[in-house]
């Protein structure tokens, strides 16, 4: 998960599961909903439809633009 690599640029100790790596990139970013469905489907709780990829995609944008704001 590249949120799990963003974290590490934050100089952070990132967790190993997936929920607990999106909880620790929720701290920082806010809610990524999109991430958490995509979650749910890996779970087998829900599927997911068309529009669930705009909105990933969309999340996945916020993520890649707080790489801007790490300062090494």
């Amino acid at each position: 998960m590249i949120l799990r690599h963003v974290l590490h640029l934050r100089g952070e100790q990132a967790p190993h599961g997936y929920r607990e790596v999106l909880t620790a990139g929720e701290r920082f970013l806010g809610p990524l909903p999109a991430f958490r469905r995509v979650l749910e489907h890996r779970q087998g709780k829900i599927r997911l439809g068309r529009a669930d990829f705009s909105h990933y995609l969309a999340d996945a944008e916020r993520v890649v633009a707080s790489v801007d704001t790490v300062h090494a």
